[in-house]
């Protein structure tokens, strides 16, 4: 504690504010008895937590939005006939095809980490060819799979001790990604 007080000292005069003895000791004796009564680890471990949840949500966020994306085409597309009459909205068809779009990227990073690692290879090479439709059927499943983890872990943000906000918005995400795991399986489950 002398030393504490010996720095706070040094730094102010090195910031050239006058040192009145008394008052920097009793100012500093306070503070520190002060700072003796929190508990510095649990505030670490609440920050580590709350950047780990952020980080989830992220990952999370990416995961969902194709899904996110492809309603608020259909959103738009209602809003837009309700307003023109029309059942085409240029908006509408572009906002579902980047959502088609940046779930077809999935898929071909999917793929692409299949054939690489030759998961489930007896599934789609055939006599040493690759079977296209059997192999986006593994990548489909693949992605549900890893839907279904970070589905797994949306509800283990919800269930845990974190933000309410993080809580609320882990939940929706975990609600999409349920939705999008089970349009997965009716367009796979013929295939398999």
């Amino acid at each position: 504690m002398a030393d504490l007080i010996l720095e706070a000292r040094r730094l102010q005069e090195l910031a050239g504010l006058p040192v009145n003895e008394d008052d920097a000791d009793s100012a500093l004796s306070q503070g520190l008895s002060a700072l003796k009564d929190i508990d510095g680890i649990e505030e670490v471990e609440a920050e580590e937590d709350l950047n780990e949840s952020v980080t989830g949500l992220v990952v999370s966020g990416l995961l969902a939005a194709p899904k996110i994306l492809e309603w608020i085409g259909k959103a738009v597309g209602y809003i837009s006939k309700a307003f023109t009459g029309s059942d085409e909205s240029k908006v509408a068809g572009t906002i579902g095809k980047v959502a088609h779009k940046w779930e077809g990227y999935y898929l071909s990073a999917i793929k692409f980490a299949v054939k690489k690692l030759g998961i489930a290879k007896s599934v789609w090479s055939v006599d040493g060819k690759v079977d296209e439709d059997k192999l986006k059927t593994t990548a489909k499943i693949l992605y549900a799979v890893i839907l279904a983890l970070a589905a797994g872990n949306a509800l283990n943000t919800v269930l845990s001790p974190s933000s309410a906000a993080i809580k609320a918005i882990e939940g929706a995400l975990g609600g999409i990604k349920g939705t999008e795991i089970a349009q997965i399986v009716s367009t796979i489950k013929g295939k398999i």
